[in-house]
């Protein structure tokens, strides 16, 4: 079977490019959700708590789902059953993070409290942001 010769010219200073935005979008979403919102904490005080959600869903279906859709383009010449467990280690990690995420999100709407310290629950899924979230992370 003959090969098929590939240019693979732009191929790493693309990678660089990707994994530079990649980490400069993961270090302003921490800064930004760090610093500026406020930090992050568990359950104890949910408007913190959401702020896990915007992190990790940065972190996971941008800088982890990327890379894991590139192991199998840097890494042409390894094993593929290296190959395959590289990714499956990424995209599970990703997986992960993300369901984090969305609890986070989803404890926050459940555990809101108004001014007066009263439960005041958010409604779940009432955006079109949380429904494309949701089905996205169903994917």
């Amino acid at each position: 079977m003959d090969e098929i010769e590939q240019d693979l010219r732009g191929l790493r200073p693309g990678f660089i490019v990707s994994q530079v935005v990649g980490v400069l979008m993961v270090v302003l979403m921490s800064i930004w959700t760090g610093h500026f919102m406020g930090g992050f904490t568990g359950q104890s005080n949910p408007g913190l708590e959401f702020n896990w959600h915007p992190l990790l869903l940065t972190i996971s279906l941008v800088y982890l789902y990327g890379n894991g859709i590139l192991i199998y383009r840097l890494g042409r010449n390894e094993r593929k059953s290296r190959l395959k467990v590289a990714h499956a280690t990424v995209m599970g990690a990703a997986t992960i993070l993300a369901c984090i995420g969305l609890k986070a999100a989803f404890d926050s709407h459940s555990l809101a409290v108004d001014k007066a310290g009263n439960n005041s629950p958010i409604p779940h899924t009432y955006s079109l942001h949380s429904w494309c979230g949701m089905f996205t992370i169903s994917l």
